[in-house]
């Protein structure tokens, strides 16, 4: 005889956690849920609300999203707290909105991403500013790539007087002159980040210019950076890292630009480097300097964490014929130990056969022998940054 005790499995908790974890990306379904009993609608909400969708790619939908998340929010003040992540694209979104979301006082927001595509109104550069104040804040993004008339100094006051307590970054944006910025001064204390992500371009009209780096003038510490990714082109402030506590590092080498970190890379002390991504693009050379100074660093023991190198091939160009150069590469890879680092070479194009090429023809030996796992990429920046941040959570 069964007991008539026995728990409704729709009311075991880790069972329900587990099922809505499933229906993150389906708002209609969660809302769906909230109605299914009384046990289910915090879990629910707690999704549903957690990063609302304040955006939309269409202008004419965009602002009337935030207009009602922002009435939703004001009848259900309880709703607030739920609220996690951010998404303000601008001008897509209102000044009206934007101001009207900004009164609600999120309590529990720890990320925001801003993606500014045009000029900043004084009103909406405030704005914004408050929101990057906000005291719970752990994950700042700020994007202005797409405009080459939205320099870094324009969004500089979105860094002053911004939360101490922000930990990662992201910032894409172009380079500038060094116009009168070199005394530019910041309310904050020096705020310490655990990752860094760059990707900084030189402004076309501005090339004939010297170049400061932004981050010299932002009130950011990078001495206890954990992780640290840098696009192609971008300034990198290798002079401001403090290498020892790296665990993550990102970067598509470049003999030009990393000429100074090139020369001293066998110098560095990467006791806790655990995860290497290397990019490349025209030329496989800066890429095969540092994996021969990494198996050297392997061979002393000045790398023992390091578990994982992935190589990404980004241009195709550095696939059209075995040149020395590849050769000497695959003799590299041929040197480092079976699984310790697991090696990957990831491709990110569609080519017909292009694995059977890099099997057969460019690293035949070392891939043949195990030591290299081709894999195949994407190109969509979205997935890299859900790679960014899935890599940094675990730190």
């Amino acid at each position: 005889m069964l007991c008539s005790s026995r728990r409704n499995p729709l009311d075991v908790e880790k069972l329900l956690h587990l099922s809505l974890d499933f229906l993150e990306l389906s708002p209609s379904d969660l809302c769906s849920c909230a109605l299914v009993a009384h046990s289910w609608v915090q879990p629910a909400q707690s999704r549903l609300f957690r990063s609302p969708r304040t955006t939309n790619p269409y202008f004419l939908l965009a602002s009337s999203n935030v207009i009602s998340l922002h009435e939703t929010l004001l009848c259900e003040p309880r709703l607030i707290p739920l609220v996690r992540e951010l998404d303000i694209r601008y001008p897509y979104i209102a000044q009206h909105a934007l101001d009207s979301i900004c009164r609600l006082g999120f309590t529990h927001v720890t990320t925001l991403a801003l993606k500014i595509r045009d000029d900043l109104s004084s009103s909406a550069a405030e704005t914004l500013r408050t929101l990057s104040t906000l005291p719970t804040l752990r994950s700042l993004s700020l994007e202005t790539i797409e405009s080459e008339k939205l320099a870094f100094p324009l969004c500089m006051p979105l860094f002053d007087r911004c939360s101490s307590t922000i930990e990662h970054l992201t910032l894409r944006c172009y380079r500038f002159a060094e116009d009168g910025l070199s005394n530019a001064s910041y309310d904050t204390a020096r705020i310490q980040l655990r990752s860094l992500r760059l990707e900084i371009q030189r402004r076309p009209k501005l090339a004939h210019c010297s170049s400061l780096n932004p981050l010299t003038l932002a009130p950011f510490d990078l001495s206890y950076l954990k992780a640290l990714s840098v696009e192609e082109n971008s300034s990198a402030p290798w002079d401001c890292v403090s290498w020892p506590s790296i665990e993550l590092l990102d970067f598509m080498p470049n003999f030009k630009r990393d000429t100074a970190l090139l020369k001293r890379f066998s110098s560095l002390h990467l006791s806790n480097l655990s995860f290497l991504r290397l990019q490349i693009r025209d030329s496989i050379l800066p890429t095969l300097h540092i994996l021969k100074t990494i198996a050297r660093s392997l061979e002393n023991g000045n790398a023992p964490n390091l578990r994982n190198i992935v190589i990404v091939l980004v241009d195709f160009t550095t696939l059209k014929s075995k040149t020395p150069a590849w050769v000497e590469f695959d003799s590299v890879l041929c040197a480092f130990p079976v699984g310790c680092p697991e090696i990957e070479l990831e491709y990110r194009y569609h080519a017909h056969g292009l694995k059977r090429a890099l099997t057969k023809a460019l690293l035949p030996n070392s891939i043949s022998c195990g030591k290299v796992k081709v894999v195949r990429g994407s190109w969509q920046r979205s997935k890299d940054d859900i790679w960014w941040r899935g890599m940094v959570q675990k730190l």
